[in-house]
């Protein structure tokens, strides 16, 4: 049997399952760190631009990086017999990042509207504090609130959430797919 033989077909081989896989573990990670953060107190609006914020998202950006590298590595190793090009890691880290991005979705509805909804009344006295030490007027803050009445909202959170995980999984999924793959050899 010669290697060309050996090599699975990829078109044989969905990397959908293993997108799946990890996308959902990844996402379960997620809510966990944040159900934690959020329990622990420290998921207030207010700090998210010190320290804590700045460790929420290294934590959050390294579990979505395990997440999208095992969904490629385990597809690449144990379904394509240890090649894949970089089209299909990317592949498979995008589906993986856009399954990451519609969990987060679901849970951010879920957070804001059922467990956390006073966050949403702590985000808008945040934005108008912030508006306020800008020098802006009662009125100019009023038209701006109004403005940002659907982005402040549970779906426009949720929404705004799953987009910068889409986007950011897929970033991540560039860079990860040129490690991970592994080109099968040169067929004569």
């Amino acid at each position: 049997m010669t290697d060309e033989t050996r090599i699975p077909d990829p078109s044989s081989a969905s990397y959908t399952p293993r997108a799946l896989n990890y996308g959902m573990i990844g996402s379960g990670v997620l809510i966990v760190v944040g159900l934690i953060m959020y329990l622990a107190g420290l998921s207030d609006p207010a700090e998210q631009q010190g320290a804590v914020g700045w460790i929420t998202n290294i934590i959050n950006a390294v579990v979505m990086i395990w997440a999208i590298h095992m969904a490629m590595k385990t597809h690449r190793d144990e379904d394509l017999g240890g090649y894949m090009t970089y089209g299909r890691a990317l592949s498979a880290g995008t589906v993986t990042s856009l399954v990451m991005a519609a969990v987060t979705f679901v849970w951010m509805l879920v957070f804001f509207t059922l467990i956390a909804p006073e966050m949403l009344d702590q985000i808008k006295e945040l934005q108008i504090a912030q508006m306020e030490q800008q020098g802006m007027t009662d009125e100019q803050i009023e038209q701006a609130m109004e403005m940002a009445g659907m982005l402040t909202s549970p779906v426009g959170l949720a929404i705004m959430g799953a987009i910068g995980t889409f986007i950011l999984g897929f970033i991540l999924s560039l860079i990860i797919a040129a490690v991970d793959r592994n080109n099968p050899p040169e067929t004569a």
